[in-house]
């Protein structure tokens, strides 16, 4: 990680990397420690790594801001969205040496939505991805980068479906086309959209107000398929394995790892699944055949292995949180688990533990990257994640189903489209009753953020036991202070203006030394206004 994000921000990496050659091998001949060669090796290997990926942004630089022809394969077609992602193998009729990742954005006639696996073609101008015109504003360019893509093709025209090769990715994208088509057909519209979110991670169906109330209430993770999902998933198969006696076979791990790899392709193979996955594959040999069981361990190998596929992806957003949310399930879990001691029932004892823990291992990445606090996400995450407990096994076996016996099939979906409405009224209910509990606090200071990591990890280890209680007292409240001052937003030191970027339209925002704000109009696209003011803590 340290080689990656050394040679991400180096000026020359070409220099940077031999430099380090020569210093491994200076080690490596004098002090003969293999500790230090070793950590050396893993150092060149992560900045060697970026080099290489990074070196895919120039590949089509000749190309850039001209109309091209690309002929390739469709990796992911989200619904209802206004690209497709493609591997392209042909520019303009050449045939590449190697395929090239390419955002396609459809054209504004061109509503289809195309299977994944499909070979298209497509001919429009070739750009690179925008960057962020506004503070604080959604950086594309950022985004897409992190994700291994570097240009962006705006089609002309519709894109046009070609006869091309059968592969594994084309099946894969047919099998799911026919899960997607079974939801349709047995779950009502805005069930169908809820069933996505969860089942492959489609946000695109969902209504756009209810899938905003769960992430100000801090529910969203949900909908982005992780651990949580990949557990029931793989509990599920066990307990059907157990019914033939296989659950501790090696026929057992080999057809889970394969469903686990055939399900992280549906998803696109994203940080989180596969996080999921290999973490969960591991979890399983080391509970029969591997000596050590040490969770960290198992962790930073499911982050090198995602890492060696795309170094990229340790600046995704969703690599960050997810990882940073299972560390924070596994360093916070044993020491909530005592402080929760008063509670009698040990089920919701550590219920409420687990939804800490994960609240509070993602608590300064979610107030960095989304300006907001969830003050009642705990309580909230200790009502849903149970139901969702319920609701995804539920899916599978009622998609299972629907496929050898379409009558019991459709009694199964009928108990799913009872536990979306519970759902869906229990948390209008709870909203009715409470409110959503979120708070937008700006982009905090990284003093804060830091002050808030090394309380965390001084609490944690229980450091504070080691002092007088009254200088326990005082430090702590101390620490709570400079915590809180770090990510609440600031007045402005002088009285500004800013002018934001709203495409068609006029908006501005004034900032005043004493706290007011005023808006001045805020143009066609008012998200990019809400958006700057959540950022600066309005």
């Amino acid at each position: 990680i340290a080689g990656i994000i050394v040679s991400y921000f180096s000026g020359n990496k070409t220099l940077f990397v031999l430099l380090l050659a020569g210093v491994i091998l200076y080690w490596g001949i004098q002090k003969l420690s293999p500790r230090i060669l070793l950590y050396s090796l893993a150092f060149v290997s992560g900045g060697l790594l970026i080099t290489l990926t990074l070196a895919q942004s120039t590949t089509l630089t000749a190309y850039l801001d001209q109309t091209i022809t690309v002929e390739g394969q469709i990796i992911n077609s989200p619904i209802n969205r206004y690209y497709v992602l493609l591997h392209v193998d042909k520019i303009n009729g050449q045939i590449l040496k190697k395929p090239l990742p390419i955002i396609v954005s459809k054209s504004y006639q061109d509503d289809s939505d195309y299977p994944k696996g499909a070979w298209i073609e497509a001919e429009g101008l070739l750009q690179k991805p925008a960057s962020a015109t506004n503070p604080g504003g959604y950086d594309e360019a950022a985004y897409w980068r992190s994700q291994g893509y570097f240009y962006q093709l705006k089609a002309a025209d519709r894109l046009l479906v070609k006869t091309g090769a059968k592969n594994g990715l084309t099946v894969i994208g047919h099998f799911q086309q026919q899960l997607q088509q079974k939801l349709a057909q047995y779950l009502s519209e805005e069930h169908y959209a809820l069933a996505l979110a969860l089942l492959f991670g489609e946000k695109g169906a969902m209504n756009e107000d209810f899938y905003d109330l769960s992430q100000q209430m801090g529910i969203a993770h949900i909908f982005a398929v992780s651990g949580l999902h990949m557990g029931f998933m793989i509990s599920l198969l066990l307990v059907i394995l157990k019914l033939f006696h296989w659950e501790r076979s090696w026929w057992a791990i080999i057809l889970l790892s394969l469903i686990s790899f055939i399900y992280c392709l549906m998803l696109n193979l994203t940080p989180s699944s596969l996080r999921a996955a290999i973490m969960a594959i591991l979890t399983l040999l080391s509970s029969r055949w591997i000596r050590y069981r040490d969770a960290y361990t198992v962790m930073a190998i499911a982050a090198l292995v995602i890492l060696c596929l795309n170094p990229l992806s340790l600046f995704a957003v969703g690599f960050q949180l997810s990882f940073i949310t299972t560390l924070g399930l596994i360093y916070c879990y044993p020491r909530l688990w005592q402080a929760l001691s008063f509670l009698p029932i040990p089920k919701v004892r550590q219920a409420l533990a687990v939804s800490l823990a994960a609240q509070l291992g993602s608590l300064p990445l979610v107030a960095y990257y989304f300006y907001q606090l969830s003050l009642l996400a705990p309580l909230v995450n200790l009502l849903v994640v149970p139901l969702i407990g319920l609701i995804v096994p539920l899916l599978l076996l009622s998609l299972t189903a629907a496929f050898i016996m379409p009558l019991a099939g459709n009694i199964l979906f009928l108990a799913v489209e009872a536990l979306f409405d519970i759902l869906i009224i229990g948390l209008d209910w709870f909203t009715q009753l409470w409110g959503t509990g979120h708070w937008y606090i700006g982009r905090p200071a990284w003093w804060g953020l830091t002050a808030y990591g090394l309380f965390l990890i001084i609490w944690r280890q229980n450091y504070l036991e080691y002092l007088l209680p009254n200088k326990r007292r005082v430090l702590t409240l101390l620490a709570i202070a400079i915590i809180i001052a770090g990510f609440l937003p600031s007045k402005p030191a002088a009285n500004q203006l800013t002018f934001l970027d709203v495409g068609q339209g006029f908006s501005a925002v004034a900032q005043l030394t004493n706290g007011d704000c005023f808006v001045f109009d805020g143009g066609l696209k008012n998200d990019v206004t809400a958006n700057y003011l959540r950022y600066c803590g309005i």
